[in-house]
């Protein structure tokens, strides 16, 4: 009995202002190597969204944007990051 309700208490969540939760959002563009063996079924160039999530520009994104890409640009509201400046965990 004590967890189940342990598991029906919600945990406080952390929130910001909204404009700070809009503000993470980044959009990101990857072009895919011509060969790749997922451009048939995803396309050569890609085009999605990623949120910031520290304060050195580490982009957490969906894994299809960034399969078998050689370039990529990601665009912030404030910034804009470089050609190529991505690296995968």
């Amino acid at each position: 009995m004590f967890a189940a309700s342990l598991l029906s208490t919600p945990a406080p969540a952390e929130t910001g202002s909204l404009e700070e939760l809009i503000s993470a959002v980044v959009k990101i563009k990857t072009h895919i190597n011509p060969e790749g063996r997922t451009v048939q079924g995803l396309g050569r160039d890609r085009e999605g969204t990623g949120i910031l999530i520290d304060a050195d520009g580490l982009i957490l994104t969906i894994g299809y944007l960034m399969v078998e890409a050689y370039c990529g640009r990601g665009h912030h509201q404030r910034r804009a990051h470089p050609p190529g400046q991505y690296r995968r965990l």
